[in-house]
């Protein structure tokens, strides 16, 4: 799908740099740039890109004004912030502002591609919704998390706020994810749990009927996050979770059956959910 990006930077290199990964990985992406932040916030609203890229300090408008300007002037698309600043407290300001996703500088090629491959999706799944309508709902944001809290809270808030936190599984994912990393296959997965998760290694569940117990789990979250996307699009819970722990087609597919105006659920992924849970639980 053809796609566009705005990217403001006073930096040349950074522009340069961001360009390239942009037309290396999104195909007939379209890329505006400027290092005048006030001629950007103009000429964003002009040009109506997908995805706007900003850098948060930037002389004479920094990223958070330009973020404010672009918002009360409704633009619609999706706001990424760039910075080396990890203060939480601008992070914050950045996401009250209108942000909706953070990258951080030194740019790293992998972190560019898969913030901006998710918030394309989101910005897809919000034209969808537009298209079929939604509630008119202001948009919640939801304190970013602090690096310091330990990763097991983390999951817990992440397990409850999908809704499946006790649902059968849930343990086991409490148990698994801190401790699993991105490049073990899910068979790798299957046969570690069944080593080393206590409750299964007296226990006769074969690696099939864990994988069958993981399936449930992740179809259960998706159907939790698509009703509340039907219901609730701007809901902060959809927002965070839609695209970071499910595939655009497979939500979108879902929220289609949630409708009633579809006969098949979204493909269930339990790659791509752990792996989403691995990341935001950094």
């Amino acid at each position: 799908m053809a796609c566009s990006f705005y990217i403001v930077d006073d930096d040349r290199t950074v522009r340069k740099i961001l360009s390239q990964i942009i037309s290396a990985h999104f195909e007939s992406a379209e890329i505006y740039q400027s290092d005048d932040p006030w001629f950007a916030a103009q000429d964003i609203l002009r040009q109506k890109p997908d995805i706007v890229v900003l850098d948060l300090l930037m002389e004479g408008m920094d990223g958070i004004e330009v973020s404010e300007a672009l918002i009360k002037n409704d633009y619609n698309g999706q706001i990424v912030m760039l910075s080396e600043v990890g203060a939480k407290e601008i992070i914050g300001q950045a996401y009250k502002a209108g942000v909706d996703h953070y990258i951080s500088k030194p740019i790293n090629v992998t972190e560019v591609v898969t913030v901006l491959t998710r918030t394309l999706e989101m910005h897809q799944l919000k034209n969808y919704v537009r298209i079929f309508g939604a509630p008119s709902v202001s948009k919640i944001n939801a304190a970013p998390e602090s690096n310091h809290i330990p990763k097991n809270e983390k999951l817990q808030t992440i397990l409850k706020d999908i809704g499946i936190l006790g649902e059968p599984g849930s343990d086991e994912l409490l148990f698994a994810v801190p401790q699993l990393t991105e490049e073990m296959s899910l068979g790798q997965l299957y046969q570690w749990l069944k080593a080393q998760y206590p409750p299964y290694k007296d226990d006769s569940i074969s690696l099939k009927g864990i994988e069958q117990r993981l399936r449930r789990l992740v179809q259960l979250a998706m159907e939790n996050i698509a009703n509340i996307g039907v219901e609730d699009f701007s809901n902060y819970k959809f927002e965070r979770y839609s695209t970071s722990l499910f595939n655009f087609k497979s939500i979108r597919q879902e929220m289609d059956y949630a409708r009633g105006k579809g006969i098949s659920r979204g493909k269930v992924d339990v790659k791509r959910f752990l792996d989403g849970l691995i990341t935001l639980v950094k």
